[in-house]
């Protein structure tokens, strides 16, 4: 008898265990002063399969996913999770979290996710403005590449961003000019701005953004990493969108680039990035002509039919691993459509 109570107790006790390694917690707090985040929503994506409004944060920004109640076994067999968090008066953010050891969610523990105000909570001197005044956009089609942190046996440095620029050009032009309307979106410009700013201040980063009037800012670390193929550069992008709309905003996304330091010149190179490029620079075009196509009393029908023509067909072309963009898009077509509709 002792020893069945034994077995239960140690069946018990090994069960709640594994519970544990399946919870994911941490906290949501707002760029401008670390305040918590209360009743944000959060989306779960993990093995190619996205849960809407799995969890929301409590009072003090907090919140808990037990993930064995929303993932089968298989689809929690992985070594990664995509949270995208969305709340009122903020940008939505998505995050996308590696964990060192299959399916064991609690090594990411005590995970701090930072949502940018809608508002930007930022301001620019007088002094930082003049120093970028220069380099503000005309028509808004513009991504600015601020410098990126680079780590190497050398000790950090700064990423020489126009071959890189020259590369994103060549990938993103020639895609939004095929897209499927009479009058595809505008040519754009991909400027190298020399800003000092962290890479991880998204507020004072919006702040640029909007004061130079862009369509996205890009930033983040490149890696140096020798193997034995050769020298590999690792590029950790955060691509934030600028254009605000009330209710909605695609905040930012996140693009990986492994790129062979020999790739040579800048056309070579635009065939080694990610199409995600091109694709959320697509989106961010969306909500820039969105908003313009809001402007006016009443909206311009006949661009919201043009802007919704190209996002579905961006939508088409998206694989299976975006679903977290496809459902930003999602998004904004839905908005449209309610507009076309009067709904």
């Amino acid at each position: 008898m002792r020893r069945l109570l034994f077995v239960i107790a140690f069946t018990a006790a090994a069960c709640l265990q594994d519970r544990a390694a399946l919870a994911l917690d941490g906290s949501v707090v707002s760029t401008s002063g670390g305040t918590a985040v209360a009743d944000a929503k959060i989306d779960v994506e993990v093995s190619d399969v996205l849960k809407p409004d799995v969890a929301a944060t409590d009072r003090d920004g907090r919140f808990l996913i037990e993930m064995h109640r929303h993932f089968s076994d298989d689809e929690r067999d992985t070594y990664g999770v995509t949270l995208t968090v969305q709340a009122d008066g903020f940008m939505p953010v998505t995050r996308v979290f590696q964990i060192p050891e299959r399916g064991r969610f609690d090594q990411l523990a005590g995970l701090r996710i930072e949502m940018v105000p809608v508002a930007g909570g930022a301001t620019l001197s007088d002094e930082e403005k003049a120093a970028v005044s220069e380099q503000v956009t005309q028509q808004g089609y513009a991504l600015y590449l601020l410098p990126f942190d680079m780590d190497h046996p050398d000790g950090p440095e700064t990423f020489d961003l126009h071959d890189f620029a020259g590369a994103l050009r060549r990938s993103i032009v020639p895609h939004i000019q095929a897209l499927p309307v009479a009058d595809p979106p505008q040519d754009l410009t991909i400027r190298p701005i020399a800003i000092e700013v962290g890479t991880n201040d998204a507020e004072r980063i919006m702040a640029y953004g909007l004061y130079l009037k862009g369509l996205a800012m890009v930033t983040g670390e490149m890696f140096i990493e020798p193997n034995q193929d050769g020298t590999q550069v690792e590029l950790s992008s955060s691509f934030q969108i600028v254009p605000q709309v009330e209710g909605y905003g695609p905040g930012s996304l996140f693009v990986d680039d492994l790129i062979p330091a020999e790739a040579g010149s800048a056309s070579r190179l635009a065939r080694k990035i990610s199409p995600f490029w091109k694709m959320a620079s697509v989106l961010a075009i969306g909500v820039h002509e969105y908003k313009q196509a809001m402007a006016g009393a009443p909206a311009d029908q006949a661009a919201l039919r043009r802007i919704r023509t190209y996002l579905a067909a961006q939508k088409a072309e998206a694989r299976a691993d975006m679903q977290t963009f496809v459902r930003q898009l999602d998004r904004l077509i839905s908005r449209i459509d309610g507009e076309l509709t009067g709904s």
